[in-house]
């Protein structure tokens, strides 16, 4: 597998043996599709892992594909490109969040930001 310019490192991870196994076999389905002109969702790409036999079609297993596929993006092992994720603007979620902190309340012109003191 060749290195593509999409993979971004924006956090590491301890992985284990068997989810680096997964993230590769992930990476070559991936591959394979967007050779032929396809980008799949993290959906599809999980059917296609059900479908081949290395996982089995239950929902725990639905989350820990969409869980690896996601820490998988973030410390650059698979490809931002070849998963289709249409609330994704441009990065991962977190770099786009507003700092924590207080909410800022939206002001009537000329009221006071404050009630004061009684």
């Amino acid at each position: 597998m060749g290195e593509n310019v999409s993979k971004q490192f924006y956090k590491h991870f301890e992985f284990r043996a068997p989810a680096l196994a997964m993230i590769d076999i992930m990476n070559e389905i991936c591959e394979d599709y967007m050779g032929q002109g396809f980008v799949l969702t993290v959906r599809q790409l999980y059917y296609q892992l059900v479908a081949r036999g290395h996982i089995e079609n239950t929902e725990r297993s639905y989350k820990r594909t969409t869980g690896l596929v996601n820490d998988a993006r973030l410390a650059g092992l698979m490809d931002w490109d070849a998963i289709e994720d249409l609330a994704r603007e441009d990065g991962p979620a977190w770099l786009s969040l507003r700092p924590s902190g207080p909410r800022r309340r939206d002001y009537k012109p000329g009221q006071p930001p404050r009630l004061p003191p009684a």
